[in-house]
């Protein structure tokens, strides 16, 4: 969506509407533009890297990146969240706002291309901040949870995401199988280098359809890496960051390029060096459903599938506006 367009557009009929003529435009440009964008817009940035306390993240060619500020209503904690679309053809749909107009709202176009952070066309999202709640120098496996879920509701609550289901914690081998020392304890995960506490978890947003076959399938699906500083800043805050992957307004994923570039990335950045996967027998092993090193291409999409079939199911005409599954009768 041309956010640009929208902003000029809600100008002209907000005058328009209070009979105003251009000569009697009240306000300040950066006032106006304000009240247009709304609170939770991650605005454009001509970055092609999206800047990390650790190192920066590079992001593939053709993709935009929006960064916004926003603050959790219950525990009032700041965070920045970052998004990431495809970059739309600016040339594709021209403005049609005459060069009087243009000179008379000035500046106010600039800066104003951005997407609202629920946009269902962002296709990957950073979200970091401090916990600044976390006084303890050490934390158990049971506070270690916590708090990742914790940071999990910030953006869950953002984008209305349904019942995140986060991975367990505990360290596993490469079998899924918990990882005990010599004293018969378990341990939560940690990145190679010690710094990092982290696990996985998979999402849905939306209203969902049922399939003839009762396969709930969802516009919008997750995969996301939640990460927590094991050691403390000095003045006792933790640095905390998620990293998610998900589709498009039109059920598409990025490409498997795009896709291992930036989780190798993320993966090297954090030393992360083994995930979640159920234990299985020996007899049972599917190279599919094994997780330890992150979900594959092939395995974040075939987590797309009931996503991919709702697109199927919107293009065939069996949902309607409120999402339901339509039954043809036949006279």
């Amino acid at each position: 969506m041309k956010k640009r367009i929208a902003v000029l557009a809600g100008i002209l009929c907000s005058l328009m509407l209070n009979g105003c003529s251009f000569s009697s435009f009240s306000g300040t440009k950066s006032d106006t533009e304000q009240s247009l964008i709304p609170s939770d817009a991650l605005i454009a940035t001509a970055d092609n890297k999206i800047k990390l306390g650790e190192k920066d993240l590079n992001i593939p060619e053709g993709y935009t990146i929006g960064t916004g500020t926003f603050t959790d209503s219950t525990s009032n904690n700041q965070f920045e969240l970052v998004g990431v679309w495809k970059t739309e053809d600016k040339e594709a749909t021209p403005s049609t706002i005459s060069n009087d107009v243009s000179s008379l709202l000035g500046d106010i176009s600039q800066n104003t291309d951005y997407k609202e952070a629920i946009d269902n066309d962002i296709l990957f999202y950073v979200l970091s901040g401090e916990d600044k709640a976390s006084p303890d120098r050490e934390l158990s496996r049971g506070e270690v949870k916590s708090s990742l879920a914790a940071y999990n509701t910030y953006l869950t609550s953002l984008l209305s995401i349904n019942y995140p289901m986060i991975d367990d914690i505990t360290l596993n081998d490469s079998d899924g199988y918990p990882i005990v020392d010599e004293l018969g304890n378990t341990s939560p995960r940690v990145s190679a280098d010690g710094k990092w506490y982290y696990t996985a978890f998979t999402a849905t947003s939306g209203k969902g359809i049922t399939t003839t076959y009762n396969t709930l399938c969802y516009p919008k699906s997750y995969y996301g890496i939640l990460l927590l500083g094991k050691d403390q800043n000095p003045d006792h805050s933790r640095e905390y960051r998620i990293f998610v992957f998900s589709n498009d307004g039109n059920g598409k994923i990025m490409g498997r390029n795009e896709y291992d570039s930036l989780f190798k990335q993320i993966k090297n950045i954090y030393q992360l060096h083994g995930f979640y996967t159920m234990p299985q027998l020996s007899t049972m092993k599917d190279s599919l459903k094994n997780y330890y090193n992150g979900r594959s291409y092939l395995q974040f999409n075939d987590l797309m599938l009931d996503t991919h079939n709702y697109y199927i199911l919107k293009e065939n005409g069996t949902v309607s506006e409120t999402g339901e599954v339509q039954m043809e009768v036949k006279p």
